[in-house]
């Protein structure tokens, strides 16, 4: 949700219809610089919210796997086994 609220709303920023705030002209950086946005790895504390990738490519793979696995379990069931270790951030213990 806040990654399509943020382009949304970085979109009518770009058109004129709503005021170019900080954290929408860092996301725009971002973007450019083909790297992760700030607030869309970290909460509004600071904690780490999100996986760290190297790239903002590699990050949206990732994020639409994980889409796409977890409406696989909403849409046909939790399978019956599955790799435990891979919902653990190795780099966040």
């Amino acid at each position: 949700a806040k990654v399509r609220f943020t382009l949304t709303q970085l979109q009518l920023a770009i058109k004129g219809e709503v005021v170019m705030s900080s954290e929408l002209q860092e996301t725009l950086q971002s973007i450019f610089d083909a790297s992760v946005p700030w607030h869309w790895e970290n909460t509004l504390t600071g904690d780490e919210f999100s996986w760290r990738l190297p790239s903002l490519g590699l990050w949206f793979t990732s994020l639409l796997n994980r889409d796409d696995q977890i409406r696989k379990w909403l849409n046909t069931g939790r399978p019956m086994s599955f790799w435990f270790s891979g919902f653990f951030n190795p780099a966040g213990l």
